[in-house]
């Protein structure tokens, strides 16, 4: 058998790693844009519980909200925005500490300030994935 049929094989096996390599590394998710959706999803919750009448439907969507963060932060340390992490942690003190209050008023000034980190975030991530996007 001729030498360069014996290559033909290997070299196809290559070139068919380096395609599906190239593939891949286009499809990789935009950290950045799903925990900024994520963060959206943490803005309802809040506003939800903020706009409850009861303490215990202020307590149930403060806990959704942070559920939603503890997944979403995987997903910050992959963007790898410090700025964004910054309020994130700030989000999750605020939270933390209206899922403790022992008053609807005392867990409604909480999550203000966890509504407030968390536009900060918004916009944080915003701003960096814009960023990223143009330096690339």
């Amino acid at each position: 058998m001729k030498t360069y049929l014996k290559i033909i094989p290997y070299m196809g096996i290559v070139l068919g790693l380096l395609g599906l390599l190239l593939l891949l590394s286009l499809t990789f998710p935009k950290y950045c844009q799903l925990a900024n959706n994520d963060f959206s999803t943490i803005e309802l919750q809040t506003k939800s519980a903020m706009e409850s009448h009861s303490f215990e439907m202020a307590r149930y969507h403060t806990f959704k909200a942070l559920s939603r963060l503890e997944k979403t932060k995987s997903k910050l340390l992959e963007c790898n925005c410090p700025a964004a992490l910054s309020s994130a942690k700030d989000t999750e003190v605020s939270l933390k500490a209206a899922a403790k209050s022992k008053s609807i008023d005392i867990s409604k000034k909480h999550l203000k300030t966890a509504l407030i980190n968390t536009a900060t975030t918004i916009a944080t991530l915003e701003e960096y994935a814009s960023l990223k996007e143009t330096k690339q």
